[in-house]
């Protein structure tokens, strides 16, 4: 059991946005998504912090998440976000975005690095932690090459997308896009 004083975090969600130049990451978007639940009944006044943390914090924590937000030379190359919200009494949806420069790909078994950056997320009042959650995230960048079947027209080209480790990035349309393109790849003898 856990006791709630004020507002927690909850239904955080991530999802990342690759820009390619010359066949790399060049750059990415995470755009994060969270409700927050306010069980005092009265508006609140809070901060949200978002970051990813590089290699030199091994500790995760208030202090941590404090100092590292307040850096503006990110180990991460990204920038650390934070914002005022207004928590209405009940669930309130809030949404924070971080930039980062060439980040570190994941990469399957066998096929490269598999890196995942630690996250955080951090709801303040004033100079107090509410609440605070910590995660890894990874960068993935995937291909599908329509070309090398000979199915369809080189100048299609490579369609590029990345996947958060919670998957369901992609928009239905283009899922539905896909899959009919895994299809027209499968077909040996049409």
């Amino acid at each position: 059991l856990q006791q709630i004083e004020k507002a927690r975090l909850i239904d955080i969600q991530l999802n990342s946005k690759l820009q390619i130049a010359n066949g790399q990451s060049s750059s990415a978007k995470l755009e994060i998504s969270f409700t927050v639940e306010n069980v005092t009944g009265k508006p609140l006044k809070l901060e949200a912090q978002a970051a990813l943390l590089g290699e030199d914090f091994p500790e995760i924590g208030d202090r941590h998440l404090r100092s590292h937000a307040n850096r503006r030379d990110s180990p991460t190359g990204a920038s650390p976000q934070s914002g005022k919200i207004s928590a209405k009494p009940g669930l309130s949806r809030h949404k924070l975005s971080l930039s980062i420069k060439n980040p570190r790909l994941w990469w399957p078994a066998g096929q490269g690095e598999p890196y995942l950056y630690p996250f955080a997320l951090g709801l303040c009042e004033g100079d107090r932690l509410l609440d605070n959650h910590v995660c890894e995230h990874g960068f993935r960048l995937i291909r599908l090459l329509q070309e090398a079947t000979g199915l369809l027209p080189a100048k299609a080209g490579a369609r590029n997308h990345d996947l958060d480790r919670l998957a369901g990035t992609w928009s239905k349309a283009e899922a539905a896009e896909f899959d009919r393109a895994l299809a027209r790849q499968r077909v040996v003898d049409p």
